[in-house]
């Protein structure tokens, strides 16, 4: 993959985007990758790429927790584990742990939803899980990475030896202190101290010679001594020589797992490499969302359609600032190689090409890209750029002969996989002379079959587009009325400078502008007032087509709602004789048997006529029971026109079933039917009005945006700097928040200090009956200073 100039990334702005991904990544491992990430001409790579960013971003979309991807870098300490007498500390150790069970984690809910990201499945399966390593590193290690006293029968033998020698140390010498104290060798205040891995006395240095004993240390300003009694020699020994077996053990402990380690070394590096992706890929599919990026179609022959495209770095500047940013809609293909494109300055020219440079990168680096979903991109096998000021003082070129050193090496290198993106095409020297360059420049890349973008103000150039096949002309729109860029590109035609309207909106003289005319000539003078005619000639045809693709669209809902309901009318006829038919069966069946039975009712009864009259009264009752009544003319439900958003009420085409909009997610909308939540496209859909506020809204709205919520509920609460008293209601907050939302793993920040506010938090958690775990989180991570909490 070529990619040229070297600064090509710091051009168009790429480098901001990697900057993004790094802080979108949750450990070192993602970030190196985003560090090392590259652009790649492979099509078969990129699409891989892409379709695992496009899968995680529909993890993400789906609002489920997902474990914090807290990957620890092994990768030194895995390769070393294979050296002979090697052992991996315990902090490594027990950071191998961490990322087999974070791994683990990752694979069971993957495995618990193969069917919604069957890649991440397929690539989750692949790793080999070794139950007996983690098993062993549970057996070692504690919550907090310390090893556990049982990790070994020897282990746990010389440590409860080492806590019995210290008791009886510390017997003989509390009542050593308590002497020293009743003397007043001693302060008051003081207690024993452990000085080079000794019990000691703290005695003044003037009573040093009262107590037999060995002096270990002293304080910085010479008054105090740690005297080491006779009493405690023997003790001390036995402790230290305890401690040094104590050190032998873990040692014979960590070297035992580091040959378990490194009998899985490939094994974990796949792992470890898996956590990394996965880290990296989410923070593509984290900053896809920001911007509102998909997937778009991918050609392996070079050509693309960008439809609705954005600039990323625009996008977002503009949306801090509640600024638009017009899309760009341009097509390259094998018919249209060439785009020239002009206009005047500061009317969006150069945003144009480096959108398209953008984006071509970010593309083949494996990333989403904001554009419409119907777009097609091609894959490059080589970019070029020449985009501002290249002057070099060190080589001493000036800007001009930096441009045609860019031209030389372009005209060198291009092929059929070229990608070139010119800006100010030609300038920086006499126009006359750069303008005949540029074009002979732009005659030998069409011959090369290159495909670009160039922007320029020479006449010359939209004229060789003009006369030359596989060569088209575009412009940025211009509103001649208000005299302002729409920053709109338009192909088909060449654009003009409008340097005359200008200048005359401005104020400059008529005689002025006049005498600018006659210096320019009448051909040119011809050329740009038609130009400028035709962008007049362009609104106004805009204007009248956007009218009638209005009334086209009104009509067209009209059609389809008539034809809807006439469909619906149909139907309807068609049930409503079917019903009817079956209603007169069955009451022709009961007249006759009430019929019949009448007439029997009066043969037995021999014709009395007190049992013929009740007889008919019966027969007249069920007469007028059954007798038809008007029908009533049912409220038709009416079609809405617009498009559907968040929070219309809809029913299903060729279906009474009606429900809520709740989400619209590109071709599809979320919908509530009744207490059922689902997803349907919005061509199956129709707007049949506004949801009306339900008794209880609150709940309601809890219900259905509980999956949002979720997204952007934090698992860290940092109360560092807060009173006890609110730091107790933000914890408490947080705790009946995470509940609301299913969380299950939090973290609260609370420092250490003076151990005053961790202290009013733990007690409050203490009591709290839905926590089932309260620990210090790991050493490096902040120890005291961070409590995890683990809801039941």
């Amino acid at each position: 993959m070529l990619l040229y100039p070297k600064t090509i990334e710091r051009k168009l702005g790429f480098d901001r985007i990697k900057t993004w991904l790094e802080e979108a990544c949750s450990s070192k491992l993602g970030r190196k990758q985003v560090q090392v990430m590259s652009v790649s001409d492979d099509f078969q790579v990129i699409e891989r790429l892409l379709a695992t960013t496009d899968e995680m971003k529909l993890q993400i979309q789906s609002g489920d927790a997902f474990p914090e991807l807290l990957a620890f870098e092994l990768y030194q300490e895995l390769e070393k584990c294979q050296v002979q007498g090697y052992y991996m500390t315990a902090e490594s150790l027990f950071q191998l742990k961490q990322n087999l069970q974070l791994s683990s984690t990752i694979t069971r809910y993957f495995k618990r939803n193969q069917t919604d990201y069957q890649i991440w499945s397929a690539k989750s399966m692949e790793l080999v899980n070794r139950p007996k390593l983690m098993e062993r590193l549970e057996g070692v290690f504690d919550r907090k990475g310390a090893v556990k006293d049982t990790a070994t029968s020897a282990l746990k033998k010389i440590r409860q030896e080492i806590k019995s020698k210290e008791s009886r140390a510390r017997k003989e010498l509390n009542s050593i202190l308590r002497l020293s104290v009743e003397k007043g060798y001693t302060d008051k205040e003081s207690g024993l101290t452990i000085r080079d891995g000794r019990l000691v006395v703290p005695v003044q240095a003037e009573f040093k010679r009262r107590i037999k004993g060995l002096v270990v240390d002293e304080s910085t300003t010479g008054k105090t001594v740690y005297l080491e009694p006779i009493q405690v020699f023997e003790y001390n020994n036995e402790i230290r020589e305890l401690h040094f077996a104590e050190n032998r053990e873990i040692i014979s402990i960590l070297t035992g797992l580091t040959i378990m380690v490194a009998s899985e070394q490939e094994n974990l590096l796949a792992i470890e490499h898996y956590l990394a992706e996965l880290d990296f890929t989410r923070a593509k599919a984290k900053l896809a969302m920001q911007l509102g990026a998909c997937m778009p179609e991918i050609s392996d022959s070079g050509n693309f359609k960008l439809v609705d495209a954005l600039h990323p770095i625009l996008l977002i500047t503009n949306r801090k600032l509640a600024l638009p940013v017009v899309p760009l809609n341009v097509e390259l293909h094998s018919e249209q190689r060439i785009v020239v494109i002009s206009g005047p300055n500061a009317g969006g020219k150069s945003v144009a090409i480096k959108t398209i440079g953008i984006l071509q990168l970010m593309l083949q680096s494996g990333m989403l890209v904001p554009v419409d979903e119907s777009s097609t991109m091609g894959v490059f096998g080589e970019i070029f750029i020449d985009i501002g000021d290249e002057q070099s003082i060190e080589n001493d070129l000036s800007t001009y002969s930096s441009h045609l050193g860019n031209m030389k090496y372009l005209l060198e290198n291009c092929s059929k996989r070229t990608l070139f993106l010119i800006d100010e095409f030609g300038t920086g020297t006499e126009p006359q002379f750069g303008g005949a360059i540029a074009e002979s420049i732009l005659s030998h890349l069409l011959i090369s079959e290159a495909k670009g973008l160039v922007t320029t103000h020479y006449g010359n150039l939209k004229k060789f587009a003009e006369q030359h096949s596989f060569v088209i002309n575009a412009a940025m729109r211009f509103d001649l009325n208000k005299l302002v860029p729409q920053y709109l590109l338009e192909l088909g035609r060449p654009g003009s400078s409008f340097a005359l309207e200008i200048a005359s909106k401005i104020g400059l003289s008529e005689q002025v502008l006049s005498e600018a005319k006659s210096k320019i000539g009448q051909d040119q003078v011809s050329f740009e007032k038609l130009v400028s005619q035709l962008e007049h000639e362009k609104l106004k045809y805009d204007e009248f087509n956007r009218e009638n693709e209005k009334l086209k669209h009104t009509l067209e809902e009209h059609r389809n709602r008539y034809q809807q309901q006439l469909g619906d009318l149909k139907d309807r006829q068609k049930e409503i004789i079917h019903k009817a038919k079956l209603e007169a069966q069955e009451l022709l069946t009961q007249a006759n048997q009430k019929i019949e039975a009448t007439i029997r009712t009066i043969k037995e009864q021999k014709a009395n006529k007190a049992v013929t009259q009740k007889a008919r009264k019966d027969l007249k009752d069920f007469q007028e029971k059954h007798k038809p009544k008007k029908p009533q003319k049912a409220n038709p439900v009416e079609i809405v026109p617009g498009p559907i958003r968040p929070g219309d009420l809809v029913r299903l085409k060729d279906s009474s079933t009606q429900g809520e909009v709740v989400n619209i997610y590109g071709k599809s909308a979320e919908i509530m039917l009744g207490a059922l939540k689902s997803k349907v496209k919005l061509d199956r859909l129709q707007k049949i009005g506004r949801a009306v506020s339900s008794p209880a809204p609150k709940e309601s709205k809890s219900n259905i945006q509980i999956h949002r919520k979720r997204a952007d509920f934090s698992t860290q609460l940092d109360v560092r700097g807060f009173r006890a008293s609110e730091a107790i209601k933000a914890v408490a907050d947080f705790i009946d928040q995470a509940l609301l939302l299913g969380m299950q793993d939090l973290r609260i920040l609370h420092g250490k200090g003076d151990g005053i506010l961790r202290s009013v938090i733990r007690q409050q958690l203490a009591d709290d009956t839905c926590i089932s775990e309260i620990r210090d989180e790991h050493v490096e991570r902040g120890g005291a200073g961070v409590t995890l909490v683990t809801l039941k």
